[in-house]
Parts: C-alpha cells; structure tokens; sequence
C-alpha cells in the first residue's frame, strides 16, 4: 500500500497545485516511484489526445507522467455533469467507482501518491463527492492550503464579524 497525502484548500485559486508541485519534487527525492491523482478534476482540457484536468496534464507535464494520465484524472467534470447527476443519468457512485479503480492503479506503481483536491470545500458536493468524501475514500491525511492573511481577513470582514457583532454594536 503506498502512502499518500490529500491537499485540500479553503478556497479555489489559493496553491493546491503549486503545493502539489512541490511537494512531486521532494518526494521524488524521497521515494523512487511517486504518483499523482486529481480525482475530480473540474476544469477540462485536452492533452495529448484525451480531455482531463489541466492541473493534472501540468503535472503529467512536468513530471514526464504522460502514461498515466488517465489515472491522474478519473474524473473530469464537464459543464453538464452536475446536472446529470441531479437528473440521475449518472450516479455518484459510478465516480466513486472510477476514483478508486484509478487510484487502486496507481497504487500498484507507486510508493507515495499525492492526491490534490478539487477547488473549495464545497467542490463536489453535490455530487456526493467532495474532497471530504474524497479523503475518506482513499484513507488519506490531509494537508489544508489556506489563502493569504489578507483573504482570510476579507472572509471575516465581510462574513463572519457581522455574525460576531453583538446585536446593536458598532
């Protein structure tokens, strides 16, 4: 069973894959064969003749992993798929299915995985698969990225401090 870490964020945009990419270079140093997987990949590209994530063709890219790329991105969510989820066509245990049969792939041919998440928390849910769900599947520790202190003091600012307030304070 090869080890593995989950990188997760608080918001999208704040340095999964930059996190990911750094952490490809000191595992490499580390362990002789490391893998990558973003199961549910949530922005679609074309790559080498197949669509998958764009992080997931940056890292096959980068790391010379062309050959497992389909591995990398057992699920890619195109601009439709949530409603076919929602109308039934496609069942999230059928993504279940491919994350873990990807995974389960991987395994065999890895000593460390690196699993990035998708997006926010929030990512996925509906689909019944969000990087919680995720985590859990594949029994991973996760690693939180979390957004720069000025974010984080936006998030407060805007959200919570009007919660916080008492009633009638300034």
């Amino acid at each position: 069973m090869a080890k593995n870490i989950f990188i997760a964020a608080t918001s999208q945009n704040c340095g999964k894959t930059t996190t990911s990419i750094g952490l490809m270079h000191l595992a490499q140093k580390k362990y002789r064969r490391v893998g990558f997987i973003k199961p549910l990949g949530p922005k679609p590209v074309k790559f080498n003749r197949c669509t998958v994530d764009k992080d997931a063709a940056l890292i096959a890219q980068v790391f010379d992993m062309e050959k497992d790329l389909r591995l990398m991105s057992p699920v890619v969510v195109y601009p439709d798929t949530t409603r076919m989820v929602v109308d039934g066509e496609i069942s999230p245990d059928e993504l279940h299915e491919r994350i873990i049969l990807a995974y389960t792939e991987l395994e065999k041919k890895c000593d460390f995985i690196i699993i990035e998440g998708s997006g926010h928390p929030g990512v996925g849910s509906i689909l019944k698969t969000s990087n919680a769900c995720i985590a859990r599947m594949l029994n991973a520790p996760v690693l939180m990225v979390t957004g720069a202190v000025w974010e984080m003091s936006l998030i407060i600012s805007v959200w919570a401090w009007p919660c916080l307030r008492k009633k009638g304070s300034k």
